[in-house]
């Protein structure tokens, strides 16, 4: 019987450049039956890189989250 250790010992002996294609196969297996978890797992990586506007966004969010300046789910509700 195969055990997780002997698939740990299988991923130590991938070659570079085949990471993502295994990868996407255990993702698959694990999603089995799953679509949503499925796609989120297959997903490519963003590769996008992070815009000034983002950046600045998030620290607001920050300050704004360490100011107290938030809405509960209740209240939102």
């Amino acid at each position: 019987m195969i055990t997780r250790k002997d698939l740990h010992r299988l991923v130590e002996l991938l070659p570079e450049g085949t990471f993502e294609d295994a990868r996407q196969t255990l993702a698959e297996y694990v999603a089995k039956g799953d679509a949503v978890l499925k796609s989120l797992l297959t997903a490519p990586e963003d590769d996008e890189l992070e815009t000034e506007e983002e950046r600045a966004a998030v620290a607001e969010a920050y300050e704004d989250l360490k100011a107290g300046r938030v809405v509960s789910l209740e209240e939102v509700k």
